[in-house]
Formats: C-alpha cells, structure tokens, sequence
C-alpha cells in the first residue's frame, strides 16, 4: 500500500513539472522595445510606387512583336495569352512644346493597356508598322497612355492591283 502511495506521488509529481515545463515554453518572450519606425520596418513591396508625373508626348516609331523580337522561333505564347504583345521603337518623340525628348531613341515604350491602346499591343494588325502615337509618357517607367494613334501606310500596303485586259477580270500573263 506505501508503494502504491509512493508511486501515485511520484507520477502526480512528473506531470505537474510537465505541465509547468510546457507552460513556461509556451509563454511569449517578453517584446523588446522597437525603435518608432514603422515606415523603416515595411518591406520594399509594401510602399506605394512613386507617381511620377506624366509629359504629354507625340511619338513616333516602329510597332514590333516582343515575342518575336526576342522569344525567337521556339518561344511559345503563353497559355490564355495573346499571342501578340507589342511595344513600341522610338524614333522621335517631341513634348506638346514641340521640344525633342532627349535620350529615348532607339529605345522601347510599353503601351498602358487601355482600350484606345489595344489595337496597338495586341495581334499582327499594327505589327511591323510605323505608328505616330499622341498621348501622355511616364519616362522613367517606360509606359506610353496611348490617347490616338495614326498608321503610317508603308510600300507593302500600298499595293496597286494589277491591270486585267479581259473581260473575265482575269490578269493576262
């Protein structure tokens, strides 16, 4: 019976040094006081992306395939994407000054997806063209709003149909 008492303390004595052991482990460490910067805590992720201010622009240039100019022929479209993604070449860009934008020839813009930019960036239509775009430039983003945008014919539109000398309208070789 004194074994049986003996033993029975002994067991109540292992679990509530368990229980306390537990307890202790999971209590928090008090906090350290932390310096009154919250700002210099947040991730680079988390702050706001400067605005920069617009300059409205006229742009000229040529409107190339991304996926062509540098995926070269084994690079597949990816799923559910268009297949065509353009940008834009500059060639010349002036300010609503007519002042020359210095150091954006030969340079690429990327068009703001809107629905006036749209004919623009997507598919074989305007691709390989030259396009004078009006519109409004974000120069350290490289982003181009377009507001209107005009083709410029090249020699490969401007076919002439070729004379037909018979009454079926038939070309005669």
């Amino acid at each position: 019976m004194k074994k049986l008492v003996l033993h029975g303390i002994c067991a109540i004595t292992l679990v509530l040094t368990g229980l306390a052991y537990a307890a202790e482990e999971a209590a928090p460490a008090p906090a350290a006081p932390e310096a009154a910067a919250p700002e210099a805590a947040a991730p680079e992720a988390a702050k706001p992306v400067e605005q920069e201010k617009p300059v409205d622009v006229v742009v000229t240039g040529d409107n190339y395939c991304l996926l062509a100019a540098f995926g070269g022929e084994q690079a597949k479209p990816a799923p559910n994407a268009e297949n065509f993604k353009n940008a834009l070449k500059v060639a010349t860009v002036t300010d609503a000054a007519g002042k020359e934008v210095a150091d954006l020839a030969g340079k690429t813009l990327h068009y703001l997806p809107t629905e006036t930019s749209q004919p623009l960036i997507a598919g074989e239509e305007n691709a390989g063209k030259t396009v004078t775009v009006t519109g409004k430039l974000y120069k350290d983003a490289g982003v181009l709003v377009v507001e209107k945008f005009e083709v410029t014919a090249s020699e490969e539109d401007d076919w002439a149909p070729l004379p037909t000398g018979t009454l079926s309208g038939q070309q005669v070789l």
